[in-house]
């Protein structure tokens, strides 16, 4: 690169290990400022929540199939099943929902057309000096909700040094209490924050002819429409009487706090790498004919097979071939296939019940 003349600029976030000791050549590091993530990075303004939307619904539209078929535990779920429906969840972003979130972000320049005067024209942001005094205030609450240091007195400094003679406490009051209440949540007060932004409550300054706040996200519209069937889906759920108390808000659905723990707990699971990398080992040896894994009970099976099954056989079938499907599927329908299976288990458990017959006491005797 240095040979060729070039020199690039990278733009990342404040990530601790995105921070590096020495100084490159020809590339000039640019991080982002704090709390800025939902509004230049793409994947965090609505790519990976619609990712989550859709498998949450998935999730809660499979434990209602499975109440249907009679399961008590239709929360249960093995990881490769999960891991199968995270990457349908992720095929069924659309690309539109995906040119949303960059466009909305504003990182590249926008696309010319045939009739713009020039091709080269981009979008500018705005200098500093255009910053109105509304918008340096959002600034200081904003700061005040990350950083852990600046209490609330040097909060109320800021903004009266901000605004002077104009400062109005009511103004900004339940901004202030909003960060409090979050109680040194960052992320809790941020999203306090861009609720009051969406509920176009702008505070304002007599000095400033544009009090606006800083435009909120507008969600992709299959966004909008994949939370609401995942709540429609809870709800349902909470009629079946299959969630007891509180339902999770939709946000606790979608960032859980276990996401914002860091450090080593993330990372402990019985058994650990060893055991992982030997049962891959053995299913290749299977796989590969070097080991032959014998059941006692298919000798004895193979002669006892009834000519007819009954449904229960019928229901417990289904079943396993749901799980075979899951374990097994090496195409991409499998999934689907397993669906199917659940349904018709569905089926044939409805009809097992419309066929039960009230038992009378000379059956007992």
């Amino acid at each position: 690169m240095r040979n060729a003349g070039r020199n690039i600029i990278m733009f990342i976030d404040n990530f601790s290990g995105h921070f590096i000791k020495y100084e490159p050549r020809n590339i000039r590091l640019e991080y982002f400022k704090p709390n800025l993530t939902s509004f230049v990075q793409p994947c965090d303004a609505g790519i990976i929540r619609c990712v989550k939307a859709h498998y949450r619904r998935a999730y809660c539209l499979r434990a209602i199939e499975l109440d249907e078929a009679d399961e008590h535990d239709i929360y249960k779920i093995d990881l490769l099943e999960a891991m199968l429906m995270a990457r349908d969840a992720w095929d069924a972003v659309t690309a539109e929902t995906i040119k949303h979130c960059w466009h909305h972000t504003g990182i590249q320049p926008p696309i010319p057309t045939a009739g713009s005067v020039t091709a080269t024209t981009t979008a500018t942001p705005p200098s500093n000096h255009n910053t109105t005094k509304t918008e340096k205030g959002w600034d200081v609450i904003r700061e005040f909700a990350a950083s852990s240091s600046m209490t609330l007195p040097q909060a109320e400094e800021r903004l009266k040094s901000i605004f002077e003679v104009d400062y109005v406490d009511q103004d900004w009051r339940p901004a202030l209490n909003t960060v409090l209440e979050a109680e040194n949540d960052e992320l809790k007060a941020m999203e306090a924050i861009e609720k009051l932004t969406k509920a176009n409550n702008p505070i304002p300054t007599t000095n400033s002819t544009n009090p606006a706040t800083p435009s909120p996200l507008l969600p992709p519209p299959q966004l909008q429409d994949v939370e609401q069937s995942l709540v429609a889906a809870v709800d349902e759920l909470k009629v079946r009487k299959r969630i007891i108390g509180t339902p999770l808000t939709l946000e606790e659905m979608l960032n859980p706090s276990e996401e914002r723990e860091i450090g080593d707990l993330m990372y402990r699971f019985e058994g650990g790498d060893d055991e992982i990398v030997a049962t891959v080992q053995r299913e290749l040896e299977i796989e590969a004919g070097g080991i032959m894994e014998l059941d006692e009970s298919d000798d004895e099976a193979e002669g006892e097979m009834e000519k007819e099954l009954t449904t229960k056989q019928a229901i417990e079938l289904c079943q396993q071939m749901e799980t075979i499907c899951i374990e097994h599927g090496s195409f991409g329908d499998s999934l689907s296939l397993a669906k199917h299976l659940r349904q018709y288990r569905i089926h044939l458990n409805r009809e097992q019940a419309q066929n039960m017959k009230q038992k009378t006491l000379d059956h007992f005797f």
